[in-house]
């Protein structure tokens, strides 16, 4: 029956079609395309084939009603005077901004008639039957891979090291939708407020650097695999140690986790051997997806968590709400100090099927913002005087 047929989600693993569209900008933006797991299934069934595409930019959302960048930029000055010349001084300020992922009407058809035509390049062997799409079949859908969660920060880019500082609300995001609009209100000191003050009145793009770490949810389908882990925990501890700001063993966040544990892939401290079903191997590019998806990583880190980490309280907020706070239930975790005796190993297996969630970091584009300041400033940027003082 065609109702026990039901989307499965886009394929998992390393592989998919890279379809190349004109952004609007008349600059090319190369959109990563993956089947539905279940694509043949629903075929047979009679049903649409599902397709999902996977975001590579953050756009700036358009304010509504008027087709301007949803920005606004508000910075607190105050008046001085030095050896009788005026001096402005700034005090801090904050700003305001949407984002989407959305891809525009114009290039969600593209994709679609590519899709159709097969003119895109041809998939890898691995999902190419996933692909196959007849003139009879029903108009295939177009998704966008299913985004579980979204931490955000954001930076100002600066030639050196400086004392900018931006903090970003809300800085954790749960399920988005394809053509969710997320407001953010961002806080700046006095340094961060000068820069982008500086950037908008330049015309420069971008103001400041927002970083989207998405977990996206992918399929194995009816595959079935085990990931067998072997762990060193001494090379471990090294992983994290290098990744600490000098050896600082203090709770461990942001990309800290991420950075060493991939390090402990390089290393030798994280060793897999996956298979699928009762004994084949998986091939190279798959095996190094798997390791890194976000179950593999939390049943390594979990095996060893005794060995390696300190746990502290609970956190009203944690810094991180993906695979590192799914192992610590939100608890702060710092590094031990004492690096376990060498030779020490830890085994653990996990199994995966069906839904298994990854993570991809995407950069926000502003361009459209750089134009529209340089022509209108004053719709993007107010100025608040806070008088003089000294």
């Amino acid at each position: 029956m065609t109702d026990d047929v039901l989307p499965a989600g886009p394929i998992f693993g390393p592989d998919f079609v890279a379809i190349s569209l004109d952004d609007g900008s008349g600059a090319k933006l190369d959109v990563p395309i993956y089947p539905d797991a279940n694509n043949v299934q629903l075929r047979d069934a009679g049903l649409a084939a599902i397709f999902y595409f996977q975001p590579v930019r953050v756009f700036l959302a358009s304010r509504p009603g008027s087709g301007r960048p949803d920005f606004s930029m508000r910075a607190m000055v105050k008046r001085s005077s030095v050896a009788g010349a005026p001096q402005v001084e700034f005090v801090g300020g904050s700003c305001t901004f949407s984002t989407t992922f959305a891809l525009g009407d114009a290039m969600l058809n593209s994709i679609l008639a590519e899709l159709m035509s097969h003119r895109q390049v041809p998939p890898p062997d691995r999902i190419a039957a996933l692909f196959n799409h007849e003139s009879a079949d029903p108009d295939p859908e177009l998704r966008m891979v299913p985004i579980l969660h979204n931490t955000v920060s954001c930076t100002v880019p600066r030639p050196e090291p400086g004392s900018a500082f931006l903090t970003v609300q809300p800085s954790q995001i749960g399920s988005i939708e394809m053509h969710a609009r997320t407001t953010f209100l961002v806080s700046c000191n006095a340094a961060a407020t000068e820069e982008i003050v500086g950037n908008l009145r330049n015309g420069s793009s971008p103001p400041f650097v927002v970083t989207n770490t998405l977990t996206q949810q992918f399929s194995t389908g009816g595959a079935e695999l085990s990931v067998e882990i072997v762990l060193d925990a001494a090379k471990l501890h090294d992983a994290f140690a290098s990744a600490l700001p000098q050896g600082d063993s203090r709770a461990i966040a942001g990309a800290i986790p991420n950075t060493a544990y991939s390090t402990g892939l390089g290393n030798g401290a994280v060793v897999t051997h996956i298979t699928e079903g009762d004994s084949r191997s998986v091939d190279p590019s798959l095996k190094g997806w798997i390791e890194l998806s976000n179950p593999v990583k939390s049943a390594a880190i979990a095996a060893a968590k005794e060995q390696l980490f300190d746990v502290g309280p609970e956190v009203p907020a944690p810094a991180d709400s993906g695979w590192w706070n799914d192992v610590f239930g939100g608890a702060t975790a710092s590094l031990k100090p004492t690096r376990p005796p060498a030779g020490t190993t830890i085994s653990q297996t996990v199994a995966l099927s069906g839904p298994i969630s990854t993570e991809q970091t995407v950069v926000g584009q502003f361009e459209s913002l750089a134009a529209a300041a340089k022509a209108s400033i004053d719709t993007y940027l107010t100025v608040i005087d806070m008088g003089g003082f000294g």
